[in-house]
């Protein structure tokens, strides 16, 4: 049994009966990895999909000082400014 997905820019597939997981990108270059490595990337890439998830937010007070310091406005001259 195969499963296949199919993304913007490379197709992921995992074939069952061989054990090996596939990846090939839009200029065709493929990587085929055994089920050990493809469990290992599996999990690489669930660690980096977590990584800011799990993130603690910062406090209230700390992002309030945070955007007092960076609210000085730069206008572009270019920019046209409509008054209504």
């Amino acid at each position: 049994m195969r499963i296949t997905k199919e993304l913007k820019y490379a197709t992921f597939e995992w074939d069952e009966g061989a054990k090996t997981f596939t990846v090939t990108d839009s200029n065709n270059n493929t990587i085929e990895l055994n089920k050990i490595y493809g469990f290992a990337l599996m999990r690489f890439i669930i660690r980096i999909a977590q990584k800011n998830f799990l993130k603690k937010p910062l406090p209230k007070e700390v992002l309030c000082d945070i955007i007092e310091e960076t609210e000085e406005v730069y206008e572009d001259p270019r920019q046209q400014r409509l008054d209504f």
